[in-house]
């Protein structure tokens, strides 16, 4: 039916999705692509478009394509929210000095972020395959990168064992932040 539904796609998505479309017929390999396509009302609303073709056996190409355009904004929306408030959370922990890290039973680390994870980084740089190389690491070996004489495994292990539901421990590693809190919730 022709290309006049490209002049409802969003301009910065045109090139992309023509490339990704140019191909998809070249090979028979399916489509898929979001962009953002216009509204009657001129606002921009965030589409997924996915096509399959129908192979002719007998010629082994494209004969027609079937496809579906669906509306995913609120999802992509969502998303990108998510993204803002994740980097402010981040921004705000690494200018108040803050690290926080979640372990598993086993001290194996589930999450670190904050200051720490660039002293880490500073701290490993030469070992380290990624940036969150410490993720499923033991915490304390990860920890004693920074100071060997870490001095907070063993309130860890009192919150890990039920003996203290919480504890904070004042200058456990040698580091700018004064101590850390640790609470088992």
């Amino acid at each position: 039916m022709g290309h006049g539904w490209l002049d409802a796609v969003h301009p910065g998505d045109i090139d992309p999705l023509m490339e990704i479309w140019k191909t998809s017929v070249e090979t028979g390999r399916p489509f898929q692509f979001e962009y953002r396509l216009r509204r009657k009302d001129g606002a921009y609303r965030w589409m997924l478009a996915r096509a399959a073709p129908l192979i002719n056996t007998a010629t082994g190409t494209a004969s027609q394509w079937f496809g579906t355009t669906t509306d995913i904004h609120d999802g992509i929306e969502s998303k990108n929210e998510a993204k803002r408030m994740r980097e402010q959370l981040l921004s705000v922990l690494t200018h108040a000095h803050v690290t926080i890290f979640v372990t598993d039973r086993s001290h194996k680390l589930t999450m670190l972020e904050g200051e720490l994870t660039q002293e880490l980084a500073m701290a490993n740089s030469s070992k380290a395959s990624s940036d969150k190389w410490y993720i499923g690491q033991d915490v304390f070996d990860v920890f004693r990168h920074l100071d060997p004489s870490i001095a907070f495994q063993e309130p860890i292990e009192e919150v890990f064992t039920g003996k203290r539901k919480r504890d904070y421990v004042e200058h456990g590693i040698r580091m700018p932040w004064p101590g850390f809190y640790v609470l088992v919730t």
